[in-house]
């Protein structure tokens, strides 16, 4: 094994591990045997994956990441995950029930595919907010009330997304922000 060879395989590795220990959370020979099994399958299978060859191609989305970019945003989109999680508890658990959904349609000026599926899936897992449809760019977000749609919030994390991937993206575009039409008028 080269060195290169190893300074890609030893991180997989740690990792594939580190995961198999926290969701068995046993710790006997067995179920070590059988993470240790496991894990080397799996190495064995997927070394020649997406990420093995895109290294040499430059033009590849994945080969553009930049990966430690990928982890703070990873830890930052955690972080917003909690944060929108107290948010949406206090407006279930308010008596008045402040619910008023809004639809924002946007344009992220993203250019690569990669980079708006990890934006369209980042706004979805964030609570209280649902991405409906993406096209050329220009994504449709549905929120349960006009500060979880702002473009604000929205943008930062566009802003994110593109600096995972090197991209130049300008201030965000808003170019519709509206009410569904079965909540316009309605009692509350």
């Amino acid at each position: 094994m080269t060195g290169v060879q190893a300074y890609r395989t030893l991180p997989k590795l740690v990792a594939l591990s580190a995961l198999w220990l926290a969701f068995s959370g046993k710790l006997d020979a067995l179920h070590l045997g059988f993470g240790a099994i496991s894990v080397a399958l799996v190495m064995r299978f997927t070394r020649s994956l997406a990420l093995e060859k895109t290294r040499a191609d430059p033009q590849h989305p994945m080969g553009q990441a930049r990966w430690r970019r990928a982890a703070v945003y990873l830890f930052w989109l955690l972080k917003q995950v909690a944060v929108a999680n107290v948010q949406l508890a206090r407006i279930i658990l308010d008596p008045r029930l402040p619910i008023d959904p809004m639809l924002m349609r946007f344009d992220t000026r993203l250019r690569t595919s990669l980079a708006k599926v990890l934006l369209a899936n980042s706004i979805t897992l964030t609570p209280g907010t649902f991405t409906i449809e993406v096209r050329d760019g220009v994504f449709l977000v549905h929120a349960l009330n006009e500060e979880t749609a702002s473009p604000t919030a929205l943008g930062a994390m566009r802003d994110r997304v593109a600096s995972v991937f090197d991209e130049d993206v300008g201030p965000i575009r808003v170019l519709e922000m509206k009410r569904p039409a079965s909540s316009e008028g309605a009692e509350r």
